[in-house]
């Protein structure tokens, strides 16, 4: 009885010889996935937030450059007209 149940213990620890190793190995695998999936998704937001800056500076730019346009329109109506038309003469029309 006793050299029986030391055969299936032996028979037992045979079998399970690789075992960790083989666990400690798609742990790994497992892992490594994990860290690869980070840093792609880091990658991505870098880009993104590259991308947003660009957006931000030209969204900048086109409402300066439209206040200045409609500065220069305004401008045109109020101002220039005074310089334009003869004080002596109201009635005369503003040269555009």
């Amino acid at each position: 009885m006793l050299i029986l149940s030391r055969q299936k213990r032996s028979f037992a620890m045979r079998l399970q010889q690789g075992s960790v190793l083989i666990e400690s190995m798609v742990a790994l695998v497992i892992f490594s996935m994990g860290v690869l999936a980070l840093v792609g998704l880091q990658s991505a937001m870098i880009k993104n937030s590259s991308d947003n800056r660009y957006r931000a500076e030209a969204q900048l730019i086109a409402q300066t450059h439209i206040a200045n346009m409609m500065a220069l329109v305004e401008m045109r109506q109020t101002i220039l007209p005074r310089w334009i038309r003869p004080k002596s003469n109201p009635s005369c029309r503003m040269v555009r």
